[in-house]
């Protein structure tokens, strides 16, 4: 099998119908054809094998507005910008955590800004994560 013209390093057969392949990542927003080669005969790409390949969400920033400091966004809460990378080329319902909380609501704005709400009294220094269950 192979995505694109990389062959797969790994390739697993799930059932019949299923298989697993492991390929380097390409570039993120790419598009890839899936092709599979069993016993000499060879599938065609189609848009129901077309692959879109991203990769991880990368943070590269947390801001908060002009006139608020990290100290009283600890304390009150309010909005955050997260400035990164691979946060999509749409909304796809990111989730944002703070710690262990959520910021809520959380706002796709660009493949490298999402907007969200942090809550009161959660502290500072606190790991912030970008997870994008949809996908993209």
């Amino acid at each position: 099998a192979s995505i694109s013209s990389n062959l797969c390093a790994l390739v697993a057969f799930v059932s019949d119908s299923s298989l697993s392949c492991s390929t380097r990542p390409g570039p993120a927003g790419s598009a890839a054809d899936l092709v599979v080669t069993v016993s000499g005969q060879t599938s065609e790409p189609s848009d129901r094998t077309r692959l879109y390949l991203t990769s991880p969400p990368q943070i590269s920033g947390v801001e908060t507005g002009p006139a608020v400091t990290p100290q009283q966004l600890s304390i009150a809460g309010g909005d955050v910008t997260i400035v990164g990378s691979y946060f999509g080329v749409r909304d796809n319902s990111p989730i944002v955590s703070v710690g262990a909380s959520f910021c809520s609501p959380s706002r796709w704005v660009s493949d490298s800004v999402i907007a969200c709400a942090v809550l009161p009294g959660l502290g500072l220094g606190l790991d912030v994560a970008v997870d994008l269950p949809n996908g993209q």
